[in-house]
C-alpha cells in the first residue's frame, strides 16, 4: 500500500510511506507543517489499484508548552520552594526550564527534565528581581516554548521592626503596640517570636511567644523595670536568622 497526505483539503497529495504491507496499520511520524484541512489516502500498490481517503479533514499543528505557573504577578522569597507547571501538548523527550531576572533580557537554565514531568519544584535562589519570568522550552527545538505572562517578584526575606519607633516611650503597666512589615509579612506566613531588651540589645528575654507573622501585635502588659535603652526584636519563626530590631525607646 502507498500512503499519501494532503494539506489543502484533498487538492494536492505527497506520499508520506512508499510502500507499506497490507496490515491494515502503520505507524506515521507526523512532520510539519502544520494544516487544518489534512487528509490521509490509502492507495494499493496490486493491479486493482483500489483507494480510500480520510472521511473528514484532520488537523495538524505544532506542538506547544503552555506555563501555568508561575503566570505572573506573584511574589516568592529567596530559600522558597515553588512549582512550576506546565502543559505540554505534542511536545516529546526532554525541556529546559529557563528563569530570567530581567524581563526577558537574559536567560539562566534552572533544570532540563521529561516534558512529560509537567512539574518541577524550584528551590528559589540567586538574586532578588521585581522583573523576573520563567519559560519552559521544548529542548530539541528552541522555539517552541511557554512562559509566564507577566513578570513576578523575587524578594530576599526580611523584615523591619516600625513600632515602637526609637525616641517613644511606654508606661510600665500600659500595653504597646509593636508592628513590623517587610517580605516575609506578605508573603512568608509562619509565626514569629517577640523579644524585649532593656540594655539596648546586648541580652533579649522572650516576651510573646508563636504569635502570627500578620504584622502587628499588643504586648498587653509592659513590665518593670524602667529603662532609657529598651528595643524590641522580631524574629521569623520558619527562618530565624530573619529577624529586625527596633530603635532604642523609653520603660519609664
Amino acid at each position: 500500500m502507498k500512503i499519501e497526505l494532503s494539506r489543502d483539503g484533498g487538492s494536492s497529495f505527497s506520499t508520506i510511506i512508499g510502500s507499506t504491507p497490507n496490515t491494515g496499520s502503520v505507524n506515521w511520524t507526523v512532520q510539519a507543517p502544520a494544516s487544518a484541512k489534512a487528509i490521509v489516502r490509502v492507495t494499493g500498490l496490486d493491479p486493482s489499484g483500489v483507494s480510500d481517503v480520510s472521511n473528514s479533514v484532520f488537523e495538524i499543528r505544532e506542538p506547544s508548552i503552555k506555563l501555568l505557573a508561575p503566570s505572573g504577578g506573584q511574589e516568592f522569597l529567596i530559600g522558597s520552594h515553588q512549582s512550576i507547571n506546565w502543559t505540554p501538548d505534542g511536545v516529546t523527550g526532554d525541556v529546559d526550564i529557563e528563569l530570567s531576572r530581567n524581563n526577558g533580557g537574559s536567560w539562566e537554565l534552572l533544570a532540563t527534565v521529561p516534558a512529560n514531568n509537567r512539574t518541577f519544584d524550584w528551590l528559589v535562589a540567586g538574586n532578588a528581581t521585581s522583573t523576573a519570568l520563567v519559560r519552559v522550552k521544548m529542548h530539541s527545538r528552541p522555539e517552541i516554548f511557554g512562559k509566564s505572562n507577566r513578570t513576578f517578584t523575587i524578594s530576599k526575606p526580611t523584615l523591619t521592626v516600625t513600632s515602637p519607633t526609637a525616641g517613644s516611650s511606654v508606661a510600665i503597666g500600659r500595653s504597646l503596640a509593636i508592628t513590623w512589615s517587610g517580605p516575609v509579612v506578605r508573603v512568608g506566613g509562619g509565626t514569629v517570636d517577640i523579644q524585649l531588651s532593656r540594655n539596648g540589645g546586648a541580652t533579649w528575654d522572650t516576651i510573646i511567644v508563636d504569635t502570627l507573622n500578620d504584622g502587628a501585635v499588643s504586648w498587653s502588659l509592659v513590665t518593670a523595670p524602667t529603662t532609657t535603652r529598651a528595643k524590641i526584636r522580631v524574629i521569623w519563626k520558619p527562618n530565624p536568622s530573619v529577624r529586625g530590631d527596633s530603635g532604642q525607646f523609653t520603660i519609664r
